[in-house]
């Protein structure tokens, strides 16, 4: 009974103590209640009453709460600076920019706390806590407050509107975008990119494919869906079921005939000056005759340099250098390249390896064919030679010259040293050319270009003993000769129509020699070609394209009609339906 009045009497006790100690102000105007803060704290306020006009604050004089507090709650809630002159004086003014304030606040977004956002405030950094809050302290009054964080849209405030104790909720957006397309570029590996029309191979971003020692254009496209390769080397390339010999391989509107080196193992075009190799398997363009299965376009750089650039490396199997010169100024530029084996001086382990894949299952080695001692000499090397002239803005011109040769030199004693068997085997392409471009109208464009390429093969074995030299000896002999017109009408953004014309004249020959027995014959094929073609591309919605190709070859008395047409149906931005019909014709085959 005795601690329950206790209790009682205290309670009382203390609700009297409170109620004489606080002063509650809820939205009253400041000049009314600085007089009371004056009474309780024993201060003194100095201030002219055209500042403090308006100005409504709500506080709570309690002994517990200190004036240094009062103070803090009367400059957040009235936007003003209270400056102790001493312990008991006070005066209250605008704040100006050097004034330091205290900021504070919670940052939440969706109705969570930002942990660990972060806060610029001129060159300095700061950052939330687990809460969301913070508080930073010596700012300059008239500071911007940068808010960032993942996911939350950058947010600017400023700091005299969150002074301390003032620490209100900041509220921050959600950061939403709109992702662009994602359009994959690589295929097969980086640099391959594909679409309705062809594949491209972009030789500057090409990697090194698995098992390779360098990047490969011919090699790539062996791993492309459709590609057949049953003698795994660039040169045996079979698409949809066509022969090798069946690829038309244009080297800048050049035709080439030799692709590779080393007997198929990489191929015949330096891929540090190739700037990109268009591959069309179906669907192809009316530009493009004489093969029946597919088009290998390769095409170096048309632009001018504008300053010297050269490189130079090397690899187990060969050495390689550029040269990029401008001669005249944004007008003319050289490029020269080459590249050369090293083998016939230094046999390195890796040719060794491909020496072994080559020559299996031949007379080099041949496990059945004993020898006393043998050797092995061979060599390739290949240059280009490019003339990029932009004469003015509608004028681009370019010269292009392309050279490569394999040689081998096998030579064997048999086991009694009675017989010396020697091959020789030589392989030479080369080709000129000279390709025009140019704009007559915003909408008329024209391109002409002349070529001339010859292919030599030329193989001998001979067998010596004391019974005498038995020699046999191979020759083939391609020339190959032509013009090509094409002329492009752009009726609108999305329409074209394509017109040309085309002249070759092929001369083949063969020698072939058994000791005395001579077999030889050649041969001299001239074609002519017209083409049109008309397209509409609307991107993302449909493309349609129809040509017709008419081909007389001075071989045949037929007239041949090549339709070609081409369709590909957007059903939703990311897939599309595709067909394409095509009828080609060859005149010239490899045997």
């Amino acid at each position: 009974m005795k601690q329950l009045l206790f209790w009682f009497f205290a309670f009382f006790f203390s609700l009297s103590i409170f109620a004489q100690k606080q002063t509650v102000f809820e939205q009253e105007l400041l000049v009314k209640v600085l007089p009371s803060v004056t009474s309780f704290y024993q201060v003194h306020f100095s201030y002219t009453d055209a500042l403090l006009q308006d100005k409504k604050v709500s506080i709570i004089l309690d002994k517990i709460i200190t004036i240094q507090d009062i103070v803090y709650t009367l400059s957040s809630q009235t936007n003003l600076h209270f400056e102790f002159i001493d312990a008991t004086n006070i005066v209250i003014s605008s704040f100006i920019f050097s004034d330091k304030i205290t900021v504070c606040g919670q940052l939440f977004s969706n109705q969570e706390p930002v942990v660990n956002a972060s806060l610029q405030i001129g060159k300095a950094f700061y950052s939330s806590d687990d809460n969301g809050y913070f508080n930073i302290k010596n700012i300059p009054y008239q500071s911007e407050i940068i808010i960032y964080s993942f996911g939350i849209q950058k947010t600017k405030i400023k700091a005299s509107e969150h002074i301390y104790p003032n620490c209100n909720i900041i509220t921050l957006q959600e950061k939403k975008e709109q992702l662009d397309q994602v359009v994959i570029e690589n295929y097969v590996t980086s640099g391959i990119s594909k679409n309705v029309k062809q594949t491209t191979f972009k030789t500057q971003k090409l990697k090194v494919l698995p098992g390779l020692i360098a990047p490969d254009v011919l090699e790539s496209i062996n791993q492309l869906p459709g590609v057949s390769n049953i003698a795994e080397t660039v040169s045996s390339i079979h698409v949809r079921g066509g022969n090798a010999d069946q690829n038309l391989v244009l080297w800048n509107n050049i035709k080439t005939y030799n692709n590779s080196h080393l007997f198929g193992t990489i191929s015949a075009f330096n891929p540090y000056v190739v700037n990109q190799v268009n591959f069309i398997n179906k669907g192809t363009p009316v530009q493009y005759g004489e093969r029946i299965s597919s088009v290998i376009d390769i095409q170096s750089n048309y632009k001018v340099a504008k300053k010297i650039k050269a490189g130079a490396g090397f690899n187990l199997l060969h050495a390689d250098m550029f040269l990029d010169a401008p001669i005249i100024k944004n007008k003319l530029s050289v490029q020269v390249s080459g590249r050369r084996s090293y083998a016939d001086a230094l046999k390195t382990p890796t040719f060794k390896k491909y020496e072994k894949r080559i020559f299996q299952n031949t007379t080099v080695f041949d496990n059945q064919l004993e020898v006393a001692q043998s050797k092995n000499n061979s060599w390739f090397y290949d240059y280009t030679l490019n003339t990029a002239w932009k004469p003015n803005a509608k004028n681009r011109i370019q010269i292009n010259h392309l050279f490569t040769q394999d040689h081998l030199n096998f030579s064997a004693l048999n086991a009694d040293k009675s017989n010396l068997y020697i091959d020789a085997l030589d392989t030479k392409n080369q080709g000129y050319g000279v390709d025009w471009k140019k704009e007559w109208t915003s909408k008329i464009s024209s391109q002409a270009d002349v070529y001339y390429s010859q292919y030599n093969v030329t193989y001998g074995f001979t067998n010596e003993s004391v019974s005498g030299i038995l020699a046999k000896k191979k020759e083939n002999t391609i020339q190959d000769f032509g013009v090509n017109t094409k002329l492009k009408y752009a009726l609108s953004k999305h329409k074209q129509i394509d017109l040309g014309y085309q002249f070759t004249v092929k001369k083949i020959g063969y020698f072939l020699q058994e000791e005395n027995n001579i077999n030889a014959a050649s041969n001299t094929v001239n074609g002519n070609s017209v083409f049109a073609a008309y397209q509409v591309n609307v991107p993302k919605k449909y493309l349609f394209s129809v040509g017709v190709r008419f081909n007389k070859y001075s071989s045949s008395k037929t007239f041949y009609t090549e339709p070609r047409v081409v369709l590909q149906k957007f059903v939703t931005p990311e897939f599309s339906i595709n067909t394409s019909l095509e009828y080609k014709s060859q005149f010239v085959s490899q045997i």
